[in-house]
């Protein structure tokens, strides 16, 4: 059984290791895989892009009353065209997300984003620009099936 000490010392490696770690993963989030990921949404066609997250992502958006609570969902709508973020809401009646009156955008290289929350946001950014990809392929053989039987 370790000591106290060594527990302790190891517990700090850990935490400066994590630490450095999630500055770096933050810091290309927000310098290349947003911008690029902006960038190639913009080309396929896209204007903001709306993602359902556990966890509040980033930090810039002055009222907020997203992920309060644990359980919530927290949501995040992303211009594509201007580069920024904001949180938002969805309305249940219209079936649609927003951005309520009053709320700003936040530049993304503005954002201060959260440790706790940037690896499930990356994850979902990856996995979001496979699904745009994916529907545009789709799009572009329905489109040559079109020319071909005309």
């Amino acid at each position: 059984m370790k000591k106290f000490t060594e527990l302790f010392e190891e517990g700090l490696q850990a935490a400066d290791h994590r630490k450095k770690i999630f500055n770096l993963l933050i810091e290309k989030t927000r310098n290349v895989i947003l911008p690029r990921f902006c960038e190639t949404a913009e080309e396929l066609g896209y204007v903001e892009i709306y993602m359902t997250l556990h966890t509040k992502t980033f930090s810039g958006q002055e009222v907020s009353t997203a992920n309060q609570y644990q359980d919530e969902e927290y949501l995040l709508a992303i211009d594509v065209q201007n580069k920024s973020l904001n949180d938002c809401k969805y309305d249940y009646c219209k079936e649609e997300y927003y951005i309520p009156n009053g709320w700003n955008w936040t530049q993304i290289e503005d954002a201060s984003f959260h440790k706790g929350g940037i690896i499930e946001f990356v994850e979902e950014i990856n996995h979001r620009i496979e699904v745009i990809i994916s529907k545009r392929k789709a799009d572009s053989e329905k489109a040559e099936t079109l020319l071909k039987d005309k």
